[in-house]
């Protein structure tokens, strides 16, 4: 503990020597009702409706009424099951607590104020023309979904509500993509191009900011910065009044409840405003009422641990290669086939400890259902059609390929995990099965229809008709608008947590299947496999908007999901020397606004459906060509060992930001690769890896033990530094602790001077990875080798 510190803590006791009484009376039910920390949910911009099974299994039963302060009314159905809000003044607070009783017991619900505003678009093309659209991150990048009216040469779109912000968008004149000729500000498409940017409201409120900063005992002292009106704070879902907690000379003193002793883990949860806007959220995890100080007891079941590492199986290892079967068809070629990975291979590397060496404490791994016998699809360029060696083509939903193993070496592949204390992940599929499928041979009718009303067929329409667009001829999307079909899917996906002790799910096409689907799975894990005990981790995958995305990430349905918005803007950053790192801070700062300070949205090294980050990254791959046909056209390999060192600046990022680091097999160590499928490649290992790949998987072995050992990293407050042309500092911030991450894009050495909190002065902090630091007060001198990066710890 520095001396600034200790001042601190003894400034606060004396500031609060009269605080609120300790282990006040705070009632709450022996066993909560809500199984997990509920998310704040914001309010809709006229009439909200709430799902109150997202939080209790058994509303009718459970909730015996509700109280919501003015300026909202409110009207609960009979059953207890929804409830609809709106609000009664044109200025309601920025945030708002509904509470909803069982007995004596106050659960607590955090809403958020909806700061949308109405915008209308205008575009005059260059001549006469039939037809305007416009396609963005505000109606994703859906062309058809707003309308346009043309008056006295001028083009103008219908009313649409937007939060504040920035969006990325194009119009489209007659079929044609351009930029808005009125736009002041563009920004990278990640594709080598760019969008115009369309600013709403002030993106930069002179809002508060929250940090946390000391603690004493079991009280917990906070810091601000800015004008504050209010502070929330929560303990688990209860509200806590101000007997618990104080504001007085830019500190926020929390004292806890007596029951924070019963408990192993718990969280306060803290937040803040004024008239222009929301602060961070604050959140603080508690070790049987103790301040966790330990990373060492964060449980593997804990998700704000996780560390996951993404396994393509066929790819991975041959463990048993009595079960490989390549099709060895002449209609498929090589790169398409089966390679012979299996669940022993995985098992076998477990024994050998690479995951556990690697610092990895989850597994995601491929789906692993039966998929076909035969080849399907078809391309031209080359000619081939394919194999589901990747398992997205199910033929059924709950047997194992046979080709990856069975039944028992799955419960073996798990319970040697659990062994090791790491997590097992499932990519499941529900958007669609194969045309095989019985569920599909049975009932044709579940599907959607393959063609639209217009004759055209209805594939890979993915924004346009994203809820009813078929991947492949052969691949029938479901239709989640039937009870049916949720009911039956949903029990597919419980299945597999009946039969094996698996902890989460990674979900394909997450925004192509309706909510109705991701509410009704998880109510049943809540209501049938959270009693048991067991915590599961649901991960999906969305592109699209951070309102898209988000749409998907509450209490009622997914923990998280993979924030390419993010990928997107850190990929252009770091493998283009024009693209500055002032994009890639924006797209941050979207995100902790957008899932909050402390989220479970993954941050990736890269992904099966990407070109590999390396290969982008040294110019072997072009961000503006047709990436897929670039892998078979051509052998990609490292072209510039300076990539390597690019890619440990991705690694580094994406293990600093809040959240859950995802590793794509083959990043530890700088697998290249265009799309895919060559960005699908077989693993390779020790004495496979040249000396550029072996450093290369050092640095991510060490980065990722960072990341586990060090609690701002996993639980730390948030702050961009600098972010200019060439250097990128970020610090994460936990009470007494810090972490910084500094990246330079620069070839060239370049020395970077912040000032850190002033808390900080003098903290013992050191360079991990080789540069020279120096800490003077509060003012940080780094000198950072040309395209590399740090990350500073005590």
């Amino acid at each position: 503990m520095n001396k600034s510190t200790v001042l601190i803590i003894l400034l606060s006791s004396f500031l609060f020597s009269c605080s609120p009484k300790k282990n006040g009376l705070l009632r709450i039910d022996d066993k909560s009702l809500i199984t997990e920390l509920a998310t704040p949910y914001e309010l809709s911009y006229d009439t909200t409706k709430i799902l109150l099974t997202d939080f209790f299994v058994n509303p009718t039963k459970d909730i015996d009424s509700i109280s919501l302060a003015q300026p909202y009314n409110f009207q609960l159905s009979k059953n207890k099951k929804i409830i609809k809000i709106w609000r009664n003044t044109n200025n309601p607070p920025m945030l708002s607590v509904m509470k909803i009783w069982h007995k004596k017991t106050a659960y607590a619900i955090l809403l958020k104020k909806n700061m949308k505003q109405k915008i209308r678009l205008s575009y005059k093309p260059t001549k006469k023309v039939q037809k305007i659209q416009v396609k963005g991150e505000f109606n994703g990048w859906n062309p058809d979904s707003i309308k346009f009216t043309e008056k006295n040469g001028i083009w103008e779109s219908e009313e649409i509500l937007l939060s504040p912000g920035k969006y990325a968008y194009l119009f489209i004149e007659e079929g044609k993509e351009i930029l808005d000729p009125k736009a002041i500000e563009k920004a990278p498409n990640g594709m080598g191009g760019y969008n115009s940017v369309l600013t709403v409201g002030n993106p930069l409120p002179n809002k508060p900011a929250i940090f946390t900063n000391s603690h004493k005992g079991k009280e917990i002292f906070l810091s601000y910065s800015g004008k504050i009106d209010s502070v929330i704070v929560f303990w688990q879902n209860y509200q806590l009044s101000k007997r618990y907690y104080e504001i007085k000379e830019n500190i926020i003193h929390i004292l806890p409840p007596h029951q924070v002793n019963d408990y192993k883990r718990s969280y306060y949860r803290v937040w803040a405003y004024n008239s222009e806007g929301i602060s961070n959220d604050i959140l603080v995890p508690l070790e049987n009422g103790h301040l966790l100080q330990n990373p060492v007891n964060i449980r593997r079941r804990e998700k704000y641990g996780n560390i996951i590492y993404n396994i393509m199986i066929d790819r991975f290892v041959d463990g048993d290669t009595s079960n490989t079967q390549k099709l060895n068809s002449p209609e498929v070629l090589p790169k398409v086939d089966y390679f012979g990975g299996d669940m022993q291979g995985i098992i076998k590397k477990l024994k050998d400890d690479y995951f556990r060496k690697l610092n990895i404490n989850s597994l995601w791994i491929s789906p692993i259902v039966q998929n076909p016998w035969d080849a399907w699809g078809q391309i031209y360029q080359p000619k081939t059609k394919f194999s589901g060696y990747h398992g997205y083509w199910p033929i059924s939903s709950t047997q194992i390929d046979k080709r990856f193993g069975n039944s028992q070496t799955f419960k073996e592949l798990i319970a040697d995990a659990h062994a090791e204390n790491i997590n097992i992940f499932l990519d499941y599929v529900a958007n669609h099965v194969h045309k095989e499928h019985p569920l599909y041979k049975n009932h044709p009718d579940w599907a959607t229809s393959l063609y639209l009303p217009d004759g055209t067929k209805n594939t890979q329409n993915w924004d346009s008709h994203r809820l009813t667009t078929w991947f492949d001829d052969f691949l029938p999307t479901l239709d989640f608008s039937k009870p049916e079909v949720v009911e039956a899917m949903t029990d597919s996906a419980l299945f597999w947590l009946r039969n094996y002790p698996i902890d989460g799910f990674r979900h394909d096409a997450t925004k192509h299947i309706q909510h109705a689907f991701w509410r009704t799975l998880s109510y049943k894990i809540k209501k049938e496999i959270y009693p048991q005990g067991r915590s599961i981790y649901q991960i999906g995958e969305t592109y699209g908007s951070p309102e898209l995305i988000g749409s998907y990430v509450n209490t009622g349905e997914l923990d998280g999901q993979f924030d390419f918005n993010v990928y997107d803007a850190a990929v252009s950053a770091l493998a283009l020397p024009s693209v500055d790192f002032s994009n890639l801070q924006y797209k941050i700062e979207e995100s902790l606004k957008a899932y909050g300070a402390h989220n479970l949205m993954g941050y990736i090294t890269g992904n099966q459906d990407r070109p590999r980050f390396i290969s982008l990254a040294d110019g072997s791959v072009k961000f503006n060509e047709d990436t897929k046909l670039a892998g078979w056209e051509r052998d990609i390999e490292v072209q510039d060992t300076i990539a390597y060192f690019k890619l440990s600046q991705l690694t580094a990022l994406m293990a600093s930001l809040p959240g859950v680091p995802v590793l794509f097999y083959g990043d530890e160590f700088g697998m290249p690769g265009a799309n895919d499928p060559d960005c699908r490649r077989m693993m390779r290992f020790g004495n496979q890896l040249n000396k550029y790949e072996q450093s290369t998987f050092d640095r991510a072995q060490k980065i990722l033990y960072l990341r586990k050992h060090n609690l701002p990293l996993i639980f730390g407050d948030t702050q961009i530094l600098k972010a200019d042309s060439t250097t990128f500092i970020l610090i994460r911030r936990y009470f007494d602790e810090i972490c910084v991450l500094a990246l330079n894009k620069s070839p060239k050495t370049k020395q970077i001077l912040v000032e850190i909190p002033k808390e900080f002065s003098d903290y013992p902090i050191k360079s991990n990875f080789g540069n020279l630091i120096n800490l003077q007060g509060n003012k940080l001198n780094m000198e950072i080798q040309g395209n590399y990066f740090d990350i500073l710890t005590k």
